[in-house]
């Protein structure tokens, strides 16, 4: 979940409490509708990660093989100039941005691959793992660490398998694996 604006509040339920109720202060209404949006036919899964990063909404459509960056407003979340596609071809799940904005780290869940693009050169290489490797198998979010000493580690949570094992090992099990970018 993102905050558009410091001065949206939400609250949360108590995750060990029994007998805390958590209230939400959240109104719904459709801010983007756009057509690099769209579940392409035959397709089960379309948005899947996204992010925010400075005015911009940055989203994977893993049914469409897309990469996007839409301008958005900060007031209101609502898109404020076109789509522009940045990259094609791939099978991105969640992803991590650098913190500025230059570099996006991709899961690709169905490769086993952790993909590295430069957005401002729009060029892209295997960051880590390959389609017949189970060092990242399945990987299904990206995450930097957020403390003074692993905050160049990416961390990628994988499925381990569980939507395509692999033929002589079956499934691995999920993990959380830490790749260092230093």
């Amino acid at each position: 979940m993102h905050v558009l604006a410091p001065s949206q509040h939400v609250l949360v339920p108590h995750p060990c409490s029994t007998i805390l109720v958590g209230i939400f202060d959240v109104r719904y209404s459709t801010a983007i509708q756009d057509p690099t949006m769209s579940l392409p036919s035959g397709s089960a899964v379309g948005i899947n990660g996204i992010h925010v990063h400075g005015s911009d909404l940055y989203y994977t459509n893993l049914g469409a093989g897309t990469f996007i960056k839409i301008p958005i407003s900060l007031a209101d979340g609502r898109q404020v100039g076109p789509a522009m596609v940045i990259f094609n071809d791939i099978e991105g799940d969640d992803f991590a941005l650098s913190k500025d904005g230059r570099f996006a780290w991709i899961a690709a869940n169905p490769d086993n691959t952790l993909l590295e693009f430069d957005i401002w050169s729009r060029t892209g290489r295997v960051a880590a793992g390959s389609f017949n490797s189970t060092d990242i198998a399945e990987p299904t979010a990206v995450a930097f660490g957020r403390t003074r000493t692993d905050g160049n580690v990416l961390y990628v949570v994988t499925a381990g398998g569980l939507g395509s094992p692999f033929a002589d090992s079956g499934v691995t099990g999920g993990r959380v694996v830490g790749i260092s970018l230093s």
